[in-house]
C-alpha cells in the first residue's frame, strides 16, 4: 500500500503543468479580507479561489456558495437517511473525531457556518459524512501498462446522480467545482471538491505533491483519529516532499 501511495503522489511531473496557471492567478492585495475570494468559470467548470487564514477561506467560500452548500447538505442528509445512516449517527462519529482534527480546519468550517446559517456540527457532518457512505473509484497505471511508460493516475468521485435536495430538487453533482486555496500559512493547492468542502479526497499542491484517496471499509475502523479527507487536506497544505506526504497519510 505504501508503494501505491508513492506512485500516486509522484505524479507531479505529469500534472503540475496543467494546474500551474491556476496557482499563479492574480489574487490581489486584499490579504486578510473576508471578501477577497472569487469564482470563475472555465469550459463550464466552476473554480473557487480562496485565500487568507483558514477562517477567512471558510468565510469566503460560504459567502460565494451559500445556496450550493445548503443544497449539498440537505441532499446528502436526505440520501444518507435513505441509506440507513441517521444524522445523529454521523454527528456522533464526528464528535469522536473532533478532538484529533487540527484546529485550523475547525476554524475554516466555522467560517462556513457563520455565512451559511448551518451550524458548525452540520458543516462538520457534511465534511466527514460522505466518507462513511459514498464509494469512489481510482486507478494508477505505469510502465508496460501505458504507451509511454509514464505514471498516470485517474479518479472518479462516482457520486450517485440520485442524491437530491428534497426542498429544491437540485442534485449534489450539480455543485462540484475546483477549489484553489492560497492559505496565509501553508502551500497553494487545487482540489476537486463539492461546495462546502474543507476536507477533500485528492488534489495537487504547488510543490507537485498529488495525494489521492482509495480506501475500503473494515470492521476494525475507528473514528478516534484524523479521517482520510482531512489527512489529504493536511498533505496538500503542508507536504513539500513525497516522504512528508506519506508520513502524513500514514
Amino acid at each position: 500500500m505504501k508503494r501505491l501511495f508513492g506512485f500516486v503522489l509522484s505524479l507531479a511531473f505529469i500534472l503540475i503543468s496543467c494546474f500551474l496557471p491556476l496557482f499563479t492567478s492574480t489574487i490581489g492585495e486584499e490579504n486578510n479580507q473576508y471578501c477577497s475570494g472569487w469564482l470563475e468559470e472555465r469550459d463550464g467548470i466552476r473554480i473557487l479561489h480562496i485565500n487568507g487564514s483558514n477562517y477567512e477561506m471558510g468565510y469566503q467560500q460560504g459567502t460565494l456558495l451559500k445556496n450550493e452548500i445548503i443544497v449539498n447538505y440537505n441532499a446528502y442528509i436526505h440520501w444518507a437517511n435513505q441509506r440507513g445512516f441517521s444524522y445523529n449517527e454521523l454527528l456522533n462519529s464526528w464528535l469522536i473525531m473532533q478532538p484529533h482534527i487540527p484546529p485550523q480546519y475547525i476554524e475554516e468550517m466555522q467560517g462556513l457556518a457563520d455565512t451559511t446559517g448551518l451550524s458548525l456540527q452540520e458543516i462538520a457532518v457534511l465534511n466527514v459524512g460522505p466518507y462513511f457512505v459514498l464509494n469512489c473509484g481510482s486507478f494508477a497505471a505505469w510502465g508496460p501498462a501505458t504507451l509511454d511508460g509514464k505514471l498516470y493516475h485517474a479518479r472518479s468521485h462516482d457520486l450517485p446522480i440520485t442524491i437530491q435536495d428534497p426542498d429544491t430538487g437540485a442534485y449534489l453533482v450539480e455543485n462540484q467545482l475546483l477549489i484553489v486555496r492560497t492559505p496565509k500559512e501553508g502551500l497553494k493547492s487545487l482540489s476537486l471538491s463539492l461546495a462546502g468542502d474543507v476536507a477533500c479526497s485528492d488534489g495537487v499542491n504547488e510543490m507537485g505533491i498529488i495525494p489521492g484517496m482509495l480506501s475500503s471499509w473494515t470492521n476494525e475502523e475507528t473514528f478516534q483519529g484524523i479521517s482520510v479527507g482531512f489527512r489529504i487536506r493536511i498533505a496538500l497544505d503542508s507536504a513539500t516532499t513525497l516522504s512528508e506526504a506519506v508520513q502524513i497519510l500514514y
